[in-house]
């Protein structure tokens, strides 16, 4: 036999400490349950920048793009010539841009 096995042998079996019949057992306080990130209400949140704000400088030729027009009046023509961005990728920024309501094109070029 080992000496592990020995010393499990000579060990007394340990006891449950049950409360006396008579005392009542202290209750314990129930956690405080706090909401997970999930579970909170989106529109309860408080934000310093408007969301759309935000979605609009997600992409960097947004970004340039706005702030090209917070220096200057500039056409959509002009800003495209500058990156020299391929054309098609140029306007679907400039659609997203006035889907957020950040710009305001008119039909002109400015």
């Amino acid at each position: 036999m080992s000496e592990k096995q020995k010393r499990e042998s000579k060990a007394k079996p340990r006891r449950k400490l049950r409360p006396k019949s008579g005392a009542k057992r202290a209750s314990r306080p129930r956690p405080i349950r706090h909401k997970s990130i999930k579970e909170v209400r989106k529109d309860r949140l408080k934000s310093f920048v408007d969301r759309r704000l935000i979605e609009a400088l997600r992409h960097e030729v947004r970004e340039h793009i706005l702030a090209v027009l917070n220096e200057r009046v500039a056409s959509t023509v002009e800003i495209g010539d500058e990156i020299e961005l391929d054309v098609t990728a140029f306007y679907k920024q400039v659609q997203i841009l006035e889907e957020l309501g950040s710009s305001n094109w008119s039909k002109g070029g400015r």
